[in-house]
Order: structure tokens, then C-alpha cells, then sequence
């Protein structure tokens, strides 16, 4: 009857799963295969402030402003700004890209000679003010960073 018992239980057991548990786990040891796994991406939110002038230093209006990662400023398409009478713009984002090392801002002149004509211009890491102003939590939120970009247009030659 003991055997019987036991192999009654052993087989109930084995039909749950128990023996593809790592053992280590139920008796609360350290886990020799490293640390598990998790799922997710990482993320940070950004308040971004954009300014466009030109080489007298006067705002220029009608600017498109990507902010993206280098290499996908095309995909981002809802990061889009444009700059105001007094050559600003500003937005909140959130992007799963926390690495401010791949960042680029790029500023277009897309209305043509309305507002003046000016050449393109991409402002690349080094060239932005970038502030870490609040600390993330936990593996995945890396905080919230303010990125100040100031664009100083030259004027297009071709179209004048």
C-alpha cells in the first residue's frame, strides 16, 4: 500500500509539472542561470523646445522640426513640430529610444519663400542641450530629459 501510495503521488505530481521546476527556486536559493528574463522596452518621456532664427537673429516662422533617432527621422512622423511666429516650438514626447546618444534634430524650411527661404539644417547629440531632469523607476522608464535645440538658419541662395 506504501509503494502504491507513492507512486500515486509521484505520478500525480509528475502530471502537474513539478519536476520542471527549477529547484532552486522553490527552496529559495540563488538561481545559477542568471537573473530572468524580462520583457518590455525601455522608455524615457522628453520635453523638447525648438527655436529657428536666422543669421540676424530673427525668428523664422513655418519651420518643420523632426526630433528622432539617427537613421529614422522618416518613421516619426507624429514627432513633427513647426515653429511659430516667434520661431519656437515645444512638445512633451514619450519614445522607447532612452539613448539621447543617437539623437538628432533636423530643421526644414517646408513653406518655401513664404517665410524666407533657408537651407536645411540637422543638429546632431553634441550640438543639443540635454538635461536629465527626473529620474526613472525601476529597469525599464529611464526618467525625463529636456532637449533645447536652437537652429541658426542660413539663407538659400538658389531660390532668391
Amino acid at each position: 500500500m506504501k509503494n502504491w501510495t507513492k507512486s500515486l503521488i509521484g505520478s500525480l505530481l509528475s502530471l502537474l509539472g513539478f519536476p520542471a521546476c527549477n529547484p532552486f527556486i522553490i527552496f529559495d536559493q540563488p538561481d545559477l542561470y542568471g537573473p530572468p528574463v524580462e520583457y518590455g522596452a525601455p522608455s524615457a518621456n522628453y520635453v523638447f523646445r525648438g527655436e529657428a532664427v536666422n543669421e540676424e537673429n530673427s525668428p523664422v516662422k513655418g519651420i518643420r522640426i523632426v526630433v528622432a533617432p539617427k537613421g529614422l527621422e522618416n518613421k516619426y512622423e507624429i514627432d513633427t513640430l513647426y515653429t511659430d511666429a516667434q520661431g519656437k516650438a515645444s512638445r512633451q514626447l514619450t519614445y522607447n529610444w532612452p539613448d539621447t546618444e543617437a539623437l538628432q534634430v533636423k530643421f526644414e524650411d517646408v513653406d518655401g519663400p513664404e517665410n524666407g527661404s533657408y537651407q536645411n539644417l540637422v543638429l546632431n547629440n553634441s550640438e543639443l542641450d540635454i538635461q536629465k531632469t527626473a529620474e526613472g523607476s525601476g529597469t525599464w522608464y529611464q526618467g525625463e530629459f529636456t532637449i533645447q535645440a536652437k537652429a541658426v538658419l542660413k539663407k538659400n541662395m538658389e531660390e532668391e
